[in-house]
């Protein structure tokens, strides 16, 4: 278990030496203690900085640079050669700014020659 200023984070993998944890919401001031339960010990608390959240989408190759990881509904990769016919749905992988909800997001697909320059447009929030 991973705590962030005492709250309980979501953990997402565990590898010997890293661990991916979901930071709580609603986390304030510059630092917050970092502690690690694991079969029974308990880490040194230690600070680590508190940022805020930059929301990005994820992209294939992890480094935020070319194609943005999204993923046909049939599971293959969606890419300009394998786009996803109309009406299924895209899979896409981000970071938020705000605690999970339901959340709906559309995509207002452009035909023709301006499609091809602006791409598709996302709308996301409550109510979009």
């Amino acid at each position: 278990m991973v705590f962030f200023d005492n709250i309980a984070a979501s953990v997402l993998s565990v590898k010997n030496n890293q661990i991916n944890a979901v930071v709580p919401y609603g986390l304030t001031g510059s630092d917050v203690e970092l502690l690690v339960l694991r079969g029974g010990y308990q880490s040194t608390p230690f600070p680590i900085p508190l940022r805020a959240a930059a929301p990005e989408l994820f992209t294939l190759t992890g480094t935020g640079q070319g194609q943005v990881a999204a993923f046909n509904q049939n599971g293959t990769l969606n890419r300009s050669t394998n786009a996803a016919p109309a009406p299924s749905r895209v899979v896409l992988f981000g970071s938020a700014p705000e605690p999970p909800s339901r959340r709906s997001v559309r995509v207002n697909r452009a035909r023709g020659p301006a499609a091809r320059r602006r791409g598709a447009h996302l709308r996301g929030g409550r109510g979009a």
